[in-house]
């Protein structure tokens, strides 16, 4: 980020050890985000889930970051009324772990719709390279004219 220069930005992966003093540096670095991996964790109890969002929230409100996650549609469901009340923006990363071939009526996708219908949250596609599903096959999910809307 230094080699960019005062217009980069970035999201950093923190955990509960990171001291504020860091998080001051890294804002001023730029980072306007961190990113809480809870799929990559195996975190899929709403009881680790609920705490670890709130907790990321706390760490961030105050500096007006976002939270990007990477979890899945079940946890999202579980934590909706946390986005729903969050003062800082979330952006589910990898379309929010939906799967097109499962449709719009899998569960928690009618979730995932509403906190991005009501501004509190985002969703990030990822990158169409690589090992993951590109998420791709969600784009017409995100057409005005699908059922979705």
């Amino acid at each position: 980020m230094k080699a960019r220069g005062a217009t980069a930005r970035g999201v950093a992966v923190i955990d509960d050890k990171t001291p504020d003093g860091d998080l001051e540096a890294m804002n001023q670095a730029g980072i306007r985000g961190i990113r809480l991996n809870l799929a990559t964790g195996g975190v899929n109890d709403p009881n680790i889930g609920r705490p670890r969002f709130q907790a990321a929230v706390d760490r961030v409100k105050a500096r007006g970051w976002h939270i990007q996650l990477f979890t899945s549609l079940a946890m999202i469901s579980a934590i909706k009324d946390l986005v729903a009340a969050s003062p800082v923006p979330v952006v589910f990363d990898h379309f929010g772990g939906a799967q097109a071939e499962l449709g719009v009526e899998q569960p928690g996708f009618a979730d995932l719709v509403e906190l991005v219908r009501t501004g509190k949250a985002h969703v990030k596609s990822p990158a169409p390279i690589g090992p993951r599903n590109s998420g791709l096959d969600l784009l017409p999910y995100a057409s005005p004219r699908s059922p979705a809307h």
